[in-house]
């Protein structure tokens, strides 16, 4: 096989691989508005990890209405797209986007 040819065929696999790398969001679920905690202790209020936006907005105001119905508290969510632990930023949650 030519150089080309091996060169052009490494691509296509790289290229498919990337495309095979499915987004997860994660559901934030804040029990009380006026009381969001800070980044550093976000993990702990995790619901879920989702394959789309929709079910991850879904779930997580299913959880903050069920939530109010309890506690009779306004609470929060957050979801986030394709959260990891960042070891530069002292191993803090960081997602690539945040949406409501």
């Amino acid at each position: 096989m030519s150089t080309l040819k091996t060169l052009l065929l490494a691509l296509g696999v790289l290229a498919v691989a990337g495309c095979s790398r499915s987004d997860q969001w994660t559901a934030f679920v804040y029990p009380d508005i006026n009381e969001v905690p800070s980044p550093e202790k976000s993990e702990k209020y995790i619901i879920g990890n989702f394959k789309t936006f929709n079910e991850c907005q879904a779930a997580a105001i299913g959880k903050v209405r069920a939530n109010m119905s309890i506690a009779e508290k306004q609470g929060a969510y957050i979801c986030g797209l394709n959260c990891t632990n960042r070891k530069e930023f002292g191993n803090l949650l960081v997602c690539e986007d945040k949406r409501k």
